[in-house]
Formats: structure tokens, sequence, C-alpha cells
């Protein structure tokens, strides 16, 4: 073949019979469409019920709170009658010895001199009690 004319070429290749075109690609199948899906209707929730919302506690302010300067006041003025009596009663009592009339007097002051000292005890209870009150409601507030 290496030495073959160019005139030779052209004839054999005229002599062969045509090549034969391809086969045509056949067609892809047609693409269906997908179904039509509709979309989910979204469940409609009722809204919760409202939550009763906790009510809001007065703040009292502590200068306002009329309880604890009350029972300081009443605890001061207790002690303070009792206290005097308490000593005029001791001041008799000492005075004893002088008649028969003041030792009776003396005598007539121990139940007294008893009682104020009991009330003595209550008023300084009633004065802590409001000193107490006046230093929570105090401190509640700063929180």
């Amino acid at each position: 073949m290496v030495g073959k004319p160019i005139a030779e070429r052209e004839q054999e290749i005229a002599a062969r019979p045509p090549p034969v075109p391809p086969e045509p690609e056949k067609p892809a199948p047609p693409v269906e469409p997908p179904p039509k899906v509709e979309p989910p209707t979204p469940k409609v929730e009722p809204p919760p019920a409202p939550v009763a919302a906790k009510p809001v506690r007065e703040v009292r302010k502590w200068y306002r709170d009329w309880l604890a300067p009350v029972l300081l006041a009443a605890g001061a003025l207790v002690m303070i009658a009792s206290g005097a009596d308490f000593a005029l009663k001791d001041a008799e009592r000492s005075r004893a010895g002088d008649s028969y009339e003041a030792h009776q007097r003396a005598l007539d002051a121990a139940p007294f001199m008893t009682v104020d000292a009991a009330l003595m005890g209550a008023g300084a209870l009633l004065a802590a009690g409001g000193a107490i009150r006046w230093t929570v409601v105090g401190v509640e507030r700063r929180f």
C-alpha cells in the first residue's frame, strides 16, 4: 500500500460502498411530570388559653409601715410607765421601817411591783417586736 499512486487509492475509495449512517438514537421516552401533590394543609391549633398572671404584690415602703412604730412607741411607753411606778413603789418599800403606816404601804406595794416588772418585760417585747418588724419590712423591700 505504500507505493500505490493516489489515483488508484481514489478508485478504491470510490468503489467501496458508502458507509452506513449510524442509526438515529432513539429519543428518550418522555419524562412524565410527577403527580400533582397538594401541599399539606397545616393544622391550625387554637391558641393556648391565657395564663392568669400572678398578682403583683404591692410594695409597701418601710416608712409607710404604721404597725412597727406603734409597737415601738407602745412598748416604750409601757416600759417608761411601769418603770416609773416600780421606782415609786421601791421608794415606799425602802421607807417601810419608819412607821407602821409606811410598813403597811410597803406591803401593799409588793403586788404592784410584781405587775410593774411584768409590764416592763411586756413593753420590752412590744418594742422588740416593733424593731424586728421595721427591720424585716425594710430588708424585704430591698431585694
